[in-house]
């Protein structure tokens, strides 16, 4: 259970964003993804602009039929070299609704499931920003109403943040396991075995029941028989549910989704009582050993 999930950037000129049409000819979008090998993925019209010389995110494209739109690209300044950790907001110019990323070490990044609407993308390197309006057209084959792409965005989105929550979780169960045996090669063989084994069986006890509040941990589609699906497998089964659809949740969706909730609260609350007690108990154990107790990580609020 391990890679879950979770990458700044040198003094580097902006170069303005040139004048882009969001209706731009198939013929263009062909030579752009010929050229810079982007792919459009979704059914929408994503957004086109470009940093320096070199094309920083998708051009428009129609995919097959799907509820939202993925904008992506890649961010490089003049000479070609990609731009890591370039922060990109997107903002919805009617709801004012945001959302945020940083380009990967490789200069890329993702926007997915992007309801249709008018868009203001914002890339900022260095303190220095620049800004495009995006216009995200809805599939003409489409018959949700702009309502329910919404409906079903919020949806699919609260439940992908809880996903990404619960991921976290679990990376750093894996690194305080790691931490945890690094430790236990320091005092293999000495003085303070014994005593850190113990602390160490607690420690273990404890780990296994967060991470057992969260995740079935299957390792094979046999064990999704065997063993009882947790919060994380629960959630996965909802999304897979709303992902791709073209309408708003339906009321037992709905209604799954205000059962799932207060699961997932609960699994958040019983890694925060590790932390204050389980983990900070071992902790103190370690400092009465003269050892360098698990790093704890910052607070995670559901």
């Amino acid at each position: 259970m391990s890679n879950h999930i979770d990458a700044i950037s040198r003094n580097r000129k902006i170069a303005p964003f040139p004048p882009c049409n969001s209706q731009v000819p198939v013929s263009m979008l062909r030579r752009a993804r010929k050229e810079f090998g982007l792919l459009a993925r979704r059914s929408l019209f994503p957004l086109c602009c470009a940093i320096g010389l070199l094309l920083a995110i998708s051009l428009p494209a129609t995919l097959s039929a799907q509820t939202a739109g993925q904008i992506a690209g890649h961010v490089a300044d003049a000479t070609g070299a990609a731009i890591p950790n370039a922060a990109i907001t997107l903002t919805n110019v009617g709801t004012t609704a945001q959302r945020a990323t940083v380009t990967t070490g490789s200069g890329d990044y993702t926007f997915t499931e992007v309801p249709p609407g008018t868009y203001t993308a914002t890339l900022t390197v260095n303190g220095h920003s620049e800004s495009q309006k995006i216009q995200v057209l809805a599939d003409p084959r489409s018959h949700a109403t702009p309502a329910e792409f919404q409906a079903e965005y919020a949806f699919a989105s609260a439940q992908l943040s809880q996903m990404s929550q619960l991921d976290v979780v679990l990376n750093r169960l894996d690194a305080m396991r790691a931490q945890a045996n690094a430790l236990e090669q320091v005092v293999k063989g000495g003085a303070n075995a014994a005593a850190f084994a113990a602390a160490r069986a607690k420690l273990d006890v404890a780990m296994d029941s967060v991470l057992a509040g969260i995740t079935s941990n299957p390792q094979a589609i046999e064990s999704t028989i065997r063993y009882p699906d947790e919060i994380r497998e629960h959630l996965q089964i909802s999304l897979g549910g709303i992902e791709g659809g073209d309408q708003a949740p339906t009321p037992a969706q709905a209604d799954q989704k205000t059962l799932l909730d207060p699961e997932f609260r609960a699994a958040m609350t019983q890694f925060d009582v590790f932390t204050n007690n389980g983990l900070r108990k071992f902790n103190a154990a370690m400092a009465n050993l003269g050892l360098t107790g698990l790093a704890t990580g910052l607070v995670i609020v559901p």
